[in-house]
C-alpha cells in the first residue's frame, strides 16, 4: 500500500512539473500557422496586410504576439476570453530600454470580450502581452 501511495504521489509531482502547454498563432502568406512564444517578437507587422489576427491558449507561461506594431496614431483591438473560468489580462506594451512601458492594460471576464482603441505614438513599436493562464481569440487593427 506505501508503494501505491508513493506511486500516486509521484505522479501527481511529475503533472504538476509538466511543461505549459501552449499553442498560439496566425496563418501566414502560405496557408501555415505562424506560432508565437514567451520571447518578445522583432518583426513588425506591415499594416498593408490589413488587420493582425491573434487567437492561443497557455497553461502557464505568458505569450507575446508573434509581431511589433508601429506606424500607427491609433490602433482597434479586440478580444474574446473563452477561457471557462480565468480572467484574461492583455496588455499593450510600448518597447524601449530596459523595462516595457505599459500603454493599455484589459481585463476580460470569461465567456466575456471587449472591444478598445488607444492613441500611440506612430515612431514607437508595441507589442500584445497575454497573461496566463489563457484561452483567447482577436485582432488589432490601425484606425489612423
Amino acid at each position: 500500500m506505501k508503494k501505491f501511495i508513493s506511486f500516486v504521489l509521484v505522479l501527481c509531482l511529475l503533472f504538476s512539473f509538466s511543461p505549459p502547454i501552449h499553442a498560439i498563432g496566425n496563418i501566414n502568406e502560405f496557408g501555415n500557422a505562424t506560432v508565437y512564444g514567451q520571447t518578445k517578437p522583432t518583426k513588425v507587422w506591415d499594416w498593408s496586410e490589413g488587420s493582425y489576427s491573434f487567437n492561443g491558449i497557455a497553461g502557464m507561461s505568458d505569450l507575446y504576439s508573434n509581431y511589433r506594431f508601429s506606424n500607427a496614431n491609433r490602433v482597434e483591438i479586440y478580444a474574446e476570453n473563452a477561457h471557462s473560468s480565468h480572467v484574461l489580462t492583455i496588455k499593450l506594451l510600448k518597447v524601449q530600454t530596459g523595462i516595457d512601458f505599459s500603454v493599455s492594460t484589459v481585463k476580460i471576464q470569461p465567456g466575456e470580450y471587449k472591444t478598445w482603441s488607444v492613441s500611440l505614438n506612430s515612431g514607437s513599436q508595441y507589442i500584445l502581452k497575454f497573461y496566463a493562464p489563457s484561452e483567447f481569440s482577436g485582432y488589432i487593427k490601425k484606425l489612423s
